[in-house]
């Protein structure tokens, strides 16, 4: 702190180093129903985004396993979209209030496998 704060009672003296703790927002439970249950789901549907979400934490208490998420996501999508035929429905962009496709951009996948032995 550059200088003495207070903050919802508690004194943070002058030169103190405060480090919030990330995983935190994990338990609100006003996002998040039975916080301190065992449930993988919970982000399932969820509105999540950086404030509410911080599944590898930030700064100098960044997780090291994020590289190796990273890389196991890359290593599944690689293989979903390579085993997997993709088609997407004729959809349109609009611009307001944000830009995106009206339709959501549905896509229709289908094996490779099925789809070489029927051509």
């Amino acid at each position: 702190a550059m200088k003495d704060v207070e903050i919802k009672g508690y004194l943070i003296p002058k030169g103190w180093c405060v480090l919030a703790y990330f995983r935190s927002v994990h338990l609100d439970e006003n996002l998040y129903d039975e916080p301190h249950q065992f449930d993988p789901w919970r982000w399932q549907n969820k509105d999540v985004n950086g404030n509410n979400f911080t599944p590898f934490g930030g700064g100098q208490r960044l997780c090291p396993g994020l590289d190796l998420g990273r890389l196991e996501a890359s290593i599944f999508l690689h293989h979903f979209v390579m085993r997997f035929r993709w088609a997407a429905e004729d959809d349109s962009i609009t611009h307001f209030p944000t830009v995106r496709m009206r339709k959501g951009m549905p896509v229709w996948l289908k094996r490779r496998k099925e789809t070489q032995q029927k051509n």
